[in-house]
């Protein structure tokens, strides 16, 4: 709130970030990534994702991008996958938790 005060605008959501990347540099991310439709955040329950913590694993298809995804599944994290060559980031997703995986 202190920053709205002091004239600082809000900071765009995750969701907007990812959306005017996608915009600006479609050929970066024309192979490896999927958009799903905009949730429409005013139909989900507040608790629904209360607790949930995600993490974004650049690289992960193979090599330390994958070592730290299978960590952070294992200890209860929601893994996003993001690389350049989605058949890995695919092999990657299966080796973790069924749940808890999104290759893009």
């Amino acid at each position: 709130q202190r920053a709205l005060d002091l004239g600082i605008p809000a900071a765009p959501t995750a969701e907007t970030l990812v959306r005017d990347y996608i915009a600006d540099f479609p050929e970066a991310v024309k192979h490896g990534i999927r958009i799903v439709p905009s949730l429409d955040e005013a139909a989900l329950k507040p608790t629904l994702f209360q607790n949930t913590r995600v993490a974004v694993v650049t690289g992960g298809g193979s090599g330390i991008g994958r070592a730290v995804a299978q960590r952070l599944s294992k200890g209860g994290w929601v893994v996003v996958l993001a690389g350049r060559r989605l058949e890995k980031l695919q092999e990657t997703a299966s080796l973790l938790s069924s749940s808890s995986a999104l290759p893009c």
